[in-house]
């Protein structure tokens, strides 16, 4: 999935110009709505009617047919084809900023799993200082080649909205692991309705992405996107309050709110960011925007843990389709919920901040 990310982003940055990128991207971010909303869909009714390892089956044939469409129509450019001329990758810096990502991942998902610092995670963020400081070494050496550009390292216009991307994907994470407990493990939902509900994620996050251009001829690109970032708050905010009268009301408002807003936010952060790198590093800035997200993805998982831990209820334990959790499980799951919300709400301002003060 990684490769794929950075490298249809890569590619579509490179065969498109303004103002028929944003356009593309907003597309582009469609299907993968689109993809938001069949997937559960798709993954509710063969766990319903067998088992989820069906699910992994049934990918077989869309990729198959992926394959054949990449074949077929992507090729390389002149700028690929000449690659073979350039001088080779610093492989040491390539595997050094791998093992700081790594590590750093690791990390942030020991504080969520064992709620709070341990050894296990003061080690691992140990390891991603050191390589990250090998890393910054080997890219301010002459030669060879640095991964990242140092033209790319120097503008601020492309590392804001990949900064304001982390933060929403901070929202994005938490949301999906905190609606499906709420749906699911709490509420007593089935995997086929709880996958029903993310339509009123999905559908809005594909629909931004199609109207974006209209959007952003109206706002501008700046606070198209701060708008997104404060619907993500928003959502939180809705979630936060609704949450100690129903957790189903909040789940489905919540929902609701932030597929506008993290439309949004996908959209633009992934155009103006690849708007702003050299056309030459189009690959290597689509890299980087898709690690930051996966980070903000990470990151917002262990935020919601960390506040499940600390209302006392945890992470619900799974219960049988169509049962509800107990009262008691329901109200700290409901005080979690809202611990939660608050922290992200937090975040999400942080990053509308960050997208009001980038440059046009």
């Amino acid at each position: 999935m990684a490769l794929f990310m950075t490298a249809s982003l890569g590619a579509l940055s490179a065969g498109t110009v303004e103002p028929f990128r944003t356009r593309a991207v907003g597309v582009w971010s469609a299907v993968g709505g689109l993809a938001l909303a069949v997937g559960p869909l798709v993954g509710g009714v063969l766990t319903d009617l067998g088992s989820w390892r069906w699910f992994f089956l049934a990918d077989l044939p869309p990729l198959v047919v992926g394959l054949v469409l990449v074949h077929r129509s992507v090729h390389d450019g002149p700028d690929a084809r000449a690659a073979g001329e350039r001088p080779p990758l610093d492989l040491r810096a390539a595997v050094a900023v791998t093992v700081a990502v790594a590590a750093l991942t690791a990390a942030v998902q020991s504080a969520g799993t064992r709620g709070g610092p341990s050894a296990p995670g003061l080690l691992a963020l140990a390891v991603a200082g050191g390589a990250a400081l090998v890393f910054g070494r080997r890219e301010r050496r002459p030669a060879p080649p640095p991964v990242v550009e140092r033209a790319l390292w120097r503008r601020g216009a492309f590392w804001a909205p990949v900064a304001v991307a982390l933060l929403a994907n901070v929202g994005f994470g938490a949301l999906q692991f905190l609606l499906t407990l709420a749906l699911q493990d709490v509420a007593g939902w089935t995997p086929l309705e709880a996958g029903g509900a993310f339509l009123l994620y999905s559908v809005p996050f594909a629909v931004v992405g199609l109207r974006i251009g209209h959007l952003t001829g109206r706002l501008g690109d700046r606070w198209a996107l701060v708008l997104g970032q404060v619907l993500i708050a928003a959502s939180f905010v809705a979630v936060a309050v609704l949450a100690g009268t129903s957790t189903v009301t909040a789940s489905l408002v919540g929902l609701a709110v932030a597929g506008l807003g993290q439309g949004l936010a996908f959209t633009l952060t992934t155009s103006t960011s690849l708007a702003a790198a050299p056309a030459a590093d189009a690959s290597v800035a689509s890299g980087l925007l898709t690690t930051a997200r996966n980070l903000g993805i990470v990151a917002g998982i262990t935020v919601a843990t960390l506040a499940l831990d600390r209302s006392g209820g945890g992470v619900p334990q799974s219960v049988t389709a169509g049962a509800a959790a107990p009262a008691a499980a329901s109200a700290a799951f409901a005080d979690g919920l809202r611990v939660a919300s608050v922290v992200l709400v937090a975040v999400s301002l942080a990053g509308a901040a960050v997208a009001a003060r980038r440059s046009s």
